[in-house]
């Protein structure tokens, strides 16, 4: 049941809930999966390399 369009809780189409919950499991596999793997495989510096490159690119992504 969708909620009352008039009760202030965005109502969304399925595909895009699907696609929310997909992102949200490809997000947890890499905290799982990947991080792990990368913080053996690198050095301190390349790790902190990367995350500098990471905070810089959410500066200049578009966030809509």
């Amino acid at each position: 049941m969708s909620p009352a369009p008039d009760s202030g809780i965005p109502v969304y189409p399925e595909c895009v809930l699907l696609r929310l919950q997909d992102t949200e499991q490809h997000l947890q596999a890499e905290e799982r999966e990947l991080l792990p793997h990368m913080e053996q495989a690198l050095s301190h510096e390349q790790l902190m390399r990367l995350g500098r490159a990471f905070e810089w690119a959410k500066l200049i992504a578009p966030s809509r």
